[in-house]
């Protein structure tokens, strides 16, 4: 569908929804990218330390950091130092894969053009496949996060 009419938060809008008018399925797997690095660094997408960098906001700014290599720097330190209160207070931090695959499904979501977007069967497969990387860690398997 193609609308002169574009609504919605500039900075989790799809590129060529915003550009072109045209809104597809698509144009949500790119906001739900959005959410999920917002997940992943702690901080909204138009915290000013990402729209200071770019109008775009958080996800221009991240796929910035991912082509440079830096994407471990948005990563909110709390989640990687993360205290799990079952094994007495010791931090247990993410698992490095688990992140890994997380940041991977994430940032295909922020692809520029919609035809390079994955679809949400493919988003939920690489998220659960995170969850069950993170599993082994902690020793909980994946339905009893889904519980917490």
């Amino acid at each position: 569908m193609n609308t002169k009419t574009i609504v919605g938060t500039e900075v989790y809008l799809d590129l060529e929804y915003s550009e072109k008018g045209k809104l597809k399925n698509e144009s949500d797997i790119y906001s739900l990218g959005v959410v999920l690095f917002e997940l992943l660094s702690g901080r909204v997408a138009y915290d000013q330390i990402y729209v200071a960098e770019s109008t775009k906001g958080h996800a221009e700014v991240t796929r910035k950091r991912f082509n440079e290599g830096a994407l471990k720097n948005i990563i909110d330190p709390e989640l990687v130092e993360e205290v799990d209160d079952n094994l007495s207070g010791l931090k247990i931090g993410a698992n490095q894969e688990s992140l890994e695959v997380f940041a991977n499904i994430a940032i295909r979501c922020l692809e520029i053009t919609q035809d390079k977007r994955p679809t949400m069967k493919v988003v939920i497969e690489g998220l659960q496949n995170a969850l069950n990387l993170q599993s082994r860690i902690t020793g909980k398997n994946a339905t009893q996060f889904e519980h917490i």
